[in-house]
């Protein structure tokens, strides 16, 4: 969608998801790792919700990926309400359907995807801190640079 520039936001921009910088995601690997063969049992068969930053509308954080990395956004506000993108996402999936038979097809726009966008997904790392001291190897700001800067490659 950056490529192309056409990109449309749906709900109303205030739901909010959580990220996790890639570089951050392999560092906990190698914590959790290092804290199991220290003999730190804690972390042994737990499930943990990981994240380096706090929550934000999953529309305006990758709006600032998207502009910082030099791609246009156009139109710049256009924000389709919940309810019209789900129906939307329903007609996409149902026309899909019908024509499977002929082309397998796979909808990029879903219910599935506005449900995601357009609901809270938030979450704490503090247990996996407790644990077996997780603690991000890249700042916010450092994650967002880093980034950016792979998609002004991409490009």
């Amino acid at each position: 969608m950056a490529k192309g520039g056409f990109y449309v936001r749906i709900g109303n921009g205030k739901s909010k998801s959580q990220h996790i910088y890639a570089g951050n995601m392999a560092m906990v690997h190698l914590q959790v790792a290092k804290s199991l063969l220290d003999g730190n049992g804690n972390a042994a068969g737990q499930v943990y919700f990981i994240t380096d930053s706090d929550g934000s509308n999953f529309f305006r954080f990758y709006d600032a990926i998207v502009v910082a990395a030099g791609y246009r956004i156009w139109p710049g506000n256009l924000w389709i309400p919940r309810p019209l993108a789900y129906c939307l996402g329903t007609f996409a999936e149902l026309s899909a359907w019908l024509i499977r038979p002929f082309k397998k097809i796979t909808p990029k726009f879903s219910r599935f995807a506005v449900t995601y966008t357009c609901s809270d997904f938030t979450f704490s790392s503090a247990r996996a801190s407790g644990d077996f001291g997780f603690k991000p190897k890249y700042s916010p700001e450092e994650s967002f640079n880093r980034t950016v800067e792979y998609y002004k490659k991409a490009k």
